[in-house]
């Protein structure tokens, strides 16, 4: 018998400290084909780290003490990201996150797939834009497969 796929959610917030939008497509997306697929999911919180189970998906939570234009400051997310990736098959990074782009472009092995699922493109936070669209092109150079939502 083979082994279940292992794919890895990488994203800013999740369950119950925002509602809808990016967060209910991962909650879809993280709960398809549990027969073929092990799912895990790793997001900031501005409360204590912590791990749990929503919808029979492991969901772990990583300090964040705050947001800076509406990125959160958590420092040993990108570490925790990357150790949670050497494990994973694939790397499902919801982005727009530059902290997941960090781990992405720079740290991801070779072996491993990369799928980019692009809600949104970053509008009002131009000036950091500038500062962090030569990360994000690098992980969509690195990209196994990019999904948008919308044209």
């Amino acid at each position: 018998m083979r082994a279940k796929t292992r794919i890895l959610h990488a994203y800013k917030v999740f369950y119950p400290d925002v509602f809808g939008g990016i967060p209910h497509v991962i909650d879809i997306v993280s709960r398809l084909a549990p027969s073929k697929f092990e799912q895990a999911i790793l997001v900031t919180s501005n409360r204590a780290s912590s791990k749990q189970v929503h919808n029979g998906v492991v969901v772990e939570r990583v300090r964040s003490l705050g947001n800076l234009m509406s990125l959160p400051i958590a420092p040993f997310y990108p570490f925790l990201l990357w150790l949670r990736a050497r494990k994973a098959d694939v790397l499902m990074m919801h982005a727009p996150f530059p902290l997941a782009d960090l781990v992405a472009g720079l740290f991801l092995q070779r072996r491993q797939k990369l799928v980019i699922y692009w809600h949104s493109h970053i509008v009002s936070q131009k000036l950091i834009y500038w500062l962090i669209k030569p990360l994000i092109r690098k992980s969509l150079q690195r990209a196994d497969c990019i999904i948008i939502s919308h044209p």
